[in-house]
C-alpha cells in the first residue's frame, strides 16, 4: 500500500500505479489529514484536498510554494532547522508542531511527519512526503488543562506554582531591562477569628470578595495578582517603583475596606474586615545585582509582619536589604497610617 502510496504521488505511470491510482484519490479526498509532497527545491508538488479545511487553500494553490511561507512568522526558524537536518542527512524523518496562517488569518496548530523518499534501490531521490494534521482542538486542551493546574480553585487567582514561575520571568525581565520590580504581600487581619465566628463557607466567600476586590484595584494586564497560601495573597508589579507600589497597596487597601464585610472581632477595622500589607521594591543595578527573587519576596513577607506589628489594617515598606531598595523619595499618602 505504501508503495502504490509513493507511486501515484510520484506520478509513476506503472500498472500497479494505475490499478491503485482510484482508490487513493479517493482516500486522498475523504481524508482530514493532508498529504503532501516537497520537492528537492524545497517547493510543493503535490497537496491533497485537506489543504481546503486546513489552510483553506485550493490545493493548486499551493503548487510551487514553500510550506515556510505559510508558517507563522515566529515558529519559522524551528521548521527550517528541522528541514536543514534531513537535507544533511541527519536523519531520514522529522516531527515537528507548529502554527500556520490560515489564508482568512486565523492562526491553527499543526503538527508534520516528514519522510525522506527513497528509489528502489534505497538511495535518496530527494523529495519529501509530509503528512500534515490540524492539531489545534487538541492543543487548546492541553493549554486550557495546563491553565487549571495553576489557577487556585476557589478564587480563581493564579496559585503558588503560577506566583514562582511568573516572578522568575518578572525578575530576569526587570535585570535586562534594568526597570523597577514590586510586590505586595497582603493578608485578611485577624482571618482565623473570622473563620471561628463566621464558619468556613463564610470565610470562602470573604476570600473570593476579596480576591476579586483585589484585581480591581490592581488594574495592570502585566501585573499578577496571586493567592500564596490560606488567606495570603500576593501581587507583582513589574516596571513598578516603590512609590507607584505604595499606590496600589492603598487602592488595596481601600478596596478590601470598600467591601463592607461584617467581622465584629477585628477592631482595626473598626467591626469590617481589612488587611494589612507589605510593600518591597527591587531596584536592579548592574548585571548582577545582590538581590534575588526570593530576596524580593522575603522582603516584603517581613514588612506585611512588620504592618501587623503597628496594628494591622495599614500597610508597610521593606527595609533596603538584598537588593529589595525603597527611593528616598517615597512619601507616604494621607491615606497611609502612620506609625
Amino acid at each position: 500500500m505504501l508503495l502504490k502510496l509513493r507511486q501515484w504521488l510520484t506520478g509513476d505511470k506503472t500498472p500497479a500505479a494505475d490499478r491503485g491510482g482510484a482508490h487513493f484519490s479517493m482516500l486522498m479526498d475523504n481524508s482530514e489529514a493532508l498529504i503532501m509532497r516537497l520537492s528537492r527545491d524545497s517547493r510543493l508538488s503535490y497537496v491533497s484536498p485537506a489543504s481546503r479545511h486546513i489552510f483553506g487553500l485550493e490545493p493548486e494553490q499551493m503548487i510551487g510554494r514553500s510550506l515556510r511561507d505559510y508558517a507563522h512568522p515566529e515558529d519559522r526558524p524551528a521548521l527550517t532547522a528541522g528541514s536543514e537536518r534531513m537535507s544533511r542527512g541527519e536523519t531520514d524523518s522529522d516531527s515537528a508542531t507548529f502554527r500556520i496562517i490560515r489564508e482568512d488569518g486565523a492562526p491553527r496548530w499543526v503538527e508534520i511527519n516528514t519522510k525522506a523518499e527513497r528509489d528502489r534501490r534505497g538511495r535518496r531521490t530527494g523529495d519529501y512526503v509530509i503528512v500534515l494534521r490540524d492539531v489545534t482542538e487538541h492543543r487548546e486542551l492541553e493549554e486550557k488543562l495546563a491553565a487549571l493546574t495553576k489557577v487556585d480553585g476557589l478564587t480563581g487567582l493564579a496559585n503558588r506554582r503560577l506566583f514562582d514561575d511568573t516572578l522568575e520571568r518578572a525578575w530576569r525581565g526587570a535585570l535586562r531591562s534594568q526597570k523597577h520590580l514590586s510586590m505586595l504581600f497582603l493578608d485578611l487581619d485577624h482571618f482565623k477569628i473570622f473563620n471561628d465566628t463566621y464558619g468556613h463557607q463564610a470565610g470562602d466567600d470573604c476570600l473570593r470578595q476579596t480576591a476579586k476586590a483585589v484585581v480591581g484595584a490592581v488594574k495592570r494586564p502585566d501585573d499578577l495578582v496571586a493567592r500564596y497560601g490560606g488567606d495570603e495573597l500576593a501581587v507583582i508589579l513589574p516596571d513598578t517603583d516603590g512609590t507607584g507600589a505604595v499606590d496600589v497597596a492603598v487602592r488595596v487597601l481601600d478596596a478590601i475596606r470598600g467591601l463592607r464585610i461584617p467581622h465584629e472581632q477585628n477592631a482595626a477595622g473598626e467591626g469590617f474586615v481589612t488587611a494589612s500589607i507589605g510593600v518591597a521594591t527591587a531596584v536592579m543595578h548592574g548585571a548582577e545585582p545582590a538581590g534575588s527573587p526570593a530576596a524580593l519576596a522575603e522582603a516584603a513577607d517581613d514588612a506585611l509582619y512588620a504592618a501587623k506589628s503597628k496594628g494591622r489594617n495599614n500597610l508597610s515598606l521593606a527595609p533596603p536589604i538584598m537588593g529589595a531598595i525603597i527611593p528616598d523619595s517615597v512619601t507616604p499618602p494621607a491615606a497611609w497610617p502612620r506609625e
